[in-house]
């Protein structure tokens, strides 16, 4: 089966993240966009139990790629982009698309990213983190409230799609808000809100003679005080070309992009996320799954970077087939 001329490919996409809804409509926008004339799709569907089904029917992970020649990670957030999903690839010898099980935890991080970023005397806000082993909590979120600058962002450290984030408008909403995540089992980054254009930027890897190509930055702009998953849900913002900034800082957060890409050790592509003022360019966060539905900002950053999705997940497959 491994040697038929058409490459089996495994679209995963669910899970049990608080991302399942925007790793549905990634899945089916990729079975959608791949070439079916170099490539033989396979929909394999996660539930919110990390239960795996192909074709209504629940299989084993073993069973369902047993014939498969590569698996496309279309996963989100906890399971599929924090290393779990890939050390059950690497423990049965299953070739798959995006980064390793390593780079994959550290990337999820906002904690230890952030640190590694800023080692490399990039901008970032500043930020304290709690964890559910924090001692003596009010005493820290008192301290962490005099000294952060306001307005204070509390978001989970691990999770995408801007889920759980919120700009709380006093002290006792910001101890809610970090009480809550933290009931969750999660940790929590509290950091300083910073205003700006709000700018993304793709990175792939070995693409069109780069080691690492940094797509045309992405522009989002929307009414809300957050883009966070709710706006994304409901589609309510628009994707736009750079036109709010300069060209120096549209040259230097493509250099960010990659540079970051890089340094954390990010396999076949990414997505960074920035907020540019007057002060600077500011790193945000980095997705090493970025999503892939129709109005996703990747999808968009290839277009206007003249690719075509089917290109690009050609290209991402093909990297793996060596």
């Amino acid at each position: 089966m491994k040697n038929s001329a058409k490459k089996r490919i495994a679209v995963l996409y669910g899970g049990p993240s608080s991302e399942h809804y925007f790793s549905l409509e990634s899945g089916k926008n990729i079975l959608e966009h791949l070439d079916t004339t170099v490539f033989t799709p396979i929909g394999i569907y996660i539930d919110r139990e990390g239960r795996w089904h192909e074709k209504g029917v629940e299989v084993d992970p073993y069973s369902a790629l047993k014939f498969v020649d590569i698996v496309y990670n279309g996963l989100h957030g906890e399971y599929g982009e924090d290393g779990s999903l890939q050390r059950i690839m690497d423990s049965i010898g299953q070739k798959y698309t995006g980064s390793e099980s390593f780079a994959s935890k550290i990337a999820l991080d906002k904690h230890i990213t952030k640190l590694l970023v800023a080692d490399s005397g990039i901008k970032v806000p500043q930020s304290r983190t709690i964890r559910p082993s924090t001692k003596r909590l009010e005493m820290e979120l008192a301290k962490i409230w005099r000294e952060l600058a306001h307005p204070i962002m509390v978001k989970p450290v691990a999770s995408g799609s801007s889920i759980g984030v919120s700009v709380p408008k006093d002290y006792k909403s910001m101890c809610l808000s970090v009480k809550k995540i933290l009931l969750a089992g999660h940790s929590v980054l509290l950091e300083e809100y910073i205003k700006g254009v709000e700018v993304s930027v793709c990175v792939i890897d070995n693409f069109r003679n780069q080691d690492e190509y940094a797509t045309i930055p992405v522009q989002i702009k929307h009414n809300s005080k957050l883009f966070d998953n709710v706006i994304k849900k409901s589609g309510d913002y628009i994707l736009s070309h750079t036109s709010d900034i300069s060209d120096v800082d549209r040259e230097l957060s493509m250099h960010i992009a990659k540079h970051i890409h890089r340094k954390l050790g990010l396999k076949d592509y990414s997505k960074t996320d920035f907020i540019i003022n007057k002060s600077g360019v500011y790193f945000i966060e980095i997705d090493s799954l970025p999503g892939l539905k129709k109005n996703s900002i990747l999808p968009f950053a290839l277009t206007q970077s003249g690719i075509s999705m089917k290109d690009f997940l050609t290209h991402v497959i093909d990297r793996n087939n060596k």
